[in-house]
């Protein structure tokens, strides 16, 4: 069994679908960790979706800079929160975002 290391407020790629979209096309997006988790590859993670072309009113921003790997500004879509199979995060932390931006998360969906 391959075991992945995640701590709430780290940033990886995942493969989402997005229930609105009327496509139902997987999209690879960062999504934030929202629970410190040795989870192994049959375990479940929970993470909120980044989306850089959605900018609504409602979501929360998250700057591209350094610390997070992020390559452009994208915004937290607290309304798509989901729980997703640790494999499919492929293990691979990009970044992190602060602690200002996860407690921001983290109450948006209250889990604060």
């Amino acid at each position: 069994m391959i075991e992945f290391g995640f701590e709430s407020g780290d940033i990886a790629k995942c493969s989402v679908v997005f229930p609105q979209d009327f496509t139902r096309q997987r999209k690879i997006r960062p999504v934030v960790i929202l629970g410190d988790a040795q989870v192994f590859d049959t375990g479940l993670v929970p993470v909120c979706p980044l989306s850089c072309t959605s900018m609504e009113i409602d979501n929360i921003e998250v700057r591209a800079d350094r610390n997070n790997g992020l390559d452009k500004d994208c915004s937290a879509v607290t309304s798509q929160v989901m729980v997703v199979n640790a494999s499919s995060l492929g293990g691979t932390v990009i970044g992190r975002v602060g602690d200002s931006i996860l407690h921001q998360i983290m109450e948006s969906i209250g889990m604060s």
